[in-house]
């Protein structure tokens, strides 16, 4: 029951700041049950969990231990600050990529600024897309000094 909700409580948030819109309350008291709930399964080696790698259990728990801190003392998401509610969604995020994983790849997530705009965007990527993204941008780059024009047609 609380693996959709977990699920839907990632989805909600990112929609939430995707769209600018207000953001949409959670209780901690049931972010934090379905947390215990995948602890629990976690800790029995039921299904997903039964062949999950320890490093990535250990990422689990040790991310488990800082929403537990986050949300302590907070009856929903509504009385965090924008920074730290942006750290439960990432929090969230991550516990939520780490349990649904296929393959080896975690979502990082930050906060970046729309160009032209002073308004910050939460982006959640893959480790490999930033690498392609990293590899793309240097690549236009030595382009740009070496003073080569490349287009469809090819380089001059």
């Amino acid at each position: 029951m609380y693996k959709p909700l977990l699920s839907a409580c990632v989805l909600l948030l990112a929609v939430a700041f995707d769209a600018g819109a207000a953001n949409p309350v959670l209780r901690s008291d049931d972010i934090l049950a379905a947390q215990r709930e995948i602890r629990a399964d976690m800790d029995a080696r039921t299904d997903r969990y039964l062949d999950m790698p320890q490093s990535t259990r250990k990422a689990i728990l040790d991310d488990q231990k800082r929403l537990a801190v986050l949300l302590e003392g907070k009856t929903d998401t509504s009385q965090l600050d924008p920074s730290r509610l942006d750290e439960v969604v990432g929090l969230l995020a991550s516990i939520n990529a780490a349990v649904n994983r296929t393959g080896d790849e975690r979502l990082i997530c930050t906060r970046e600024a729309r160009i032209g705009s002073n308004f910050m965007t939460r982006v959640c990527r893959t480790p490999s897309q930033i690498r392609e993204q990293q590899a793309a941008g240097q690549k236009t780059l030595r382009d740009e000094l070496s003073g080569t024009d490349c287009s469809k047609t090819g380089c001059r």
